[in-house]
């Protein structure tokens, strides 16, 4: 697990994506899982989970969370959540109803899901095993990643560049 800083607004902030497969019997009971996840934790941490729909790279995951976060730090987000304006920022909108349900967790074996860690202290490795453990999490070794280049590159209307540099800078640009 690789923990990544970013500052912004005189504050680091210490970001973790762990790439993972989540078995989920109750949708409801499982967003009440998290939220208690997130109510254990020391220090203020965000726990987000977000499925595998139309990522091409954790730069662009990365770069969402980083928007959405200072959307909310400068108080110009659209939704009242983390988790909603990252969405929105991936989908390169202002509008709630444009999110595809795809974004969304369902019941069922949830493949290729991220479990995305936001908070303002880092987060030890037995702290991120506590939080796999209460949720349920299977993790997925990061270079077993399916991304989705083709979906991608419809949802951000990008003619293929061939490069996936090149992509990846394009929909990061359609994102800000």
């Amino acid at each position: 697990m690789k923990t990544y800083i970013f500052k912004t607004n005189k504050k680091s902030y210490f970001l973790n994506i762990i790439y993972c497969s989540i078995d989920i019997n109750d949708i409801e009971n499982y967003l009440k899982r998290i939220e208690r996840a997130k109510k254990s934790q020391k220090s203020k941490t965000n726990l987000i989970v977000i499925p595998n729909y139309k990522i091409f790279s954790l730069e662009q995951l990365k770069w969402a969370v980083f928007v959405a976060k200072n959307k909310f730090l400068e108080k110009i987000n659209v939704s009242k959540s983390l988790w909603n304006e990252i969405i929105l920022t991936l989908c390169a909108t202002d509008q709630i109803n444009r999110i595809s349900k795809n974004w969304f967790l369902k019941n069922g074996n949830n493949k290729n899901v991220f479990l995305i860690t936001l908070s303002e202290n880092k987060i030890d490795s037995k702290e991120i095993n506590k939080i796999k453990k209460e949720l349920g999490i299977e993790e997925i070794k990061i270079n077993e990643i399916e991304f989705n280049k083709k979906e991608v590159l419809e949802l951000y209307k990008i003619s293929d560049v061939g490069l996936d540099a090149d992509v990846e800078n394009k929909v990061i640009e359609k994102m800000s």
